[in-house]
């Protein structure tokens, strides 16, 4: 069996794997989702992983997190002054 023969069997596999897969999505396409969380896990539920699928993604970054993370470090700066002034 030939390099160019051998290369040519892997693409005509990869192919068919291919059509299977677009014949699954297809079909569970055309489904109706219901949310039964009984016996069925994460990986089980979803049918895609794209970023759509990802629980709250269409929310967005909230800005308040930001200005938290911010005001602690600042009081931990502030802190650090008051302590270094008590023990120098």
């Amino acid at each position: 069996m030939t390099e160019k023969e051998r290369t040519e069997k892997i693409r005509e596999k990869a192919e068919a794997v291919e059509k299977r897969v677009e014949a699954k999505e297809a079909g569970a396409a055309h489904k109706t989702k219901t949310h039964s969380r009984a016996g069925k896990g994460l990986m089980k539920r979803r049918e895609s992983f794209a970023q759509t699928s990802v629980p709250n993604a269409h929310r967005g970054l909230s800005g308040k997190t930001p200005r938290i993370m911010m005001g602690i470090i600042l009081a931990m700066f502030i802190v650090s002054f008051i302590l270094a002034a008590i023990t120098g």
